[in-house]
């Protein structure tokens, strides 16, 4: 699915308050079924939480982007979260926990070590972390015909199932980002963000300005 981006920068979120953006992606129960059906199946989805990859479904990278936010919160993101995002949580904490303790482990040891490694608060590493990445050939897709460029900012004006579910938490980033003058430095975000932010903006103004106009005025409503 071609919706943006980028990590873009949550600078305004804290490692607590992800969960409150009710970010978690939906998940049908039968997708969720699929994702946990056999040791192979669960060891893809936690390699996907862990390092994205081509040909992750998104959601998972997406889930895995909240779990530095999850742990803190103990699993537990309602009230702020929809009935059907604690759901989806719950049920693959439990099948992780039960069928597959060592892909468990394997997603605790690698976000715990992250978590203790870094040298900011938990706020600038909540933000950093609460979105998934594209690369730079994932977002050259998205933008790389004026099909696809209008999709793209259409999924981010109004999100539908068939949507690349990093466009629910673009729309939710981009108030802070435009705040922020489009700028995000360190520690909110690396400076591979701040590239990414830059390439599809210039792309957007030079090759699609009708898309960068329905962006803008979707922004200041």
């Amino acid at each position: 699915m071609q919706i943006l981006l980028l990590a873009l920068p949550l600078v305004l979120l804290s490692a607590s308050s992800v969960c409150g953006q009710n970010l978690i992606p939906q998940v049908s129960q039968q997708d969720l079924q699929k994702w946990v059906a056999t040791p192979q199946a669960a060891a893809k989805l936690v390699g996907c939480a862990i390092q994205y990859q081509p040909q992750c479904d998104p959601r998972a990278r997406a889930i895995g982007g909240l779990m530095p936010a999850l742990i803190k919160a103990n699993f537990q993101c309602r009230p702020h979260c929809s009935a059907n995002g604690q759901r989806t949580v719950n049920f693959l904490v439990n099948a992780l926990r039960t069928r597959y303790n060592d892909q468990w482990q394997r997603l605790g040891t690698h976000f715990t070590q992250r978590q203790g490694g870094g040298s900011n608060s938990g706020s600038s590493s909540g933000s950093s972390n609460a979105v998934p990445e594209a690369s730079t050939a994932e977002l050259r897709k998205w933008l790389a015909s004026p099909a696809a460029a209008e999709r793209t900012i259409t999924c981010i004006i109004n999100y539908r199932p068939d949507c690349d579910p990093r466009a629910q938490t673009l729309a939710r980033a981009l108030p802070a980002l435009v705040r922020g003058n489009l700028q995000c430095n360190p520690p909110q975000c690396s400076a591979s963000t701040q590239e990414k932010i830059t390439l599809f903006l210039v792309t957007l103004r030079e090759t699609y300005p009708d898309q960068l106009r329905r962006l803008q005025q979707h922004i200041e409503g």
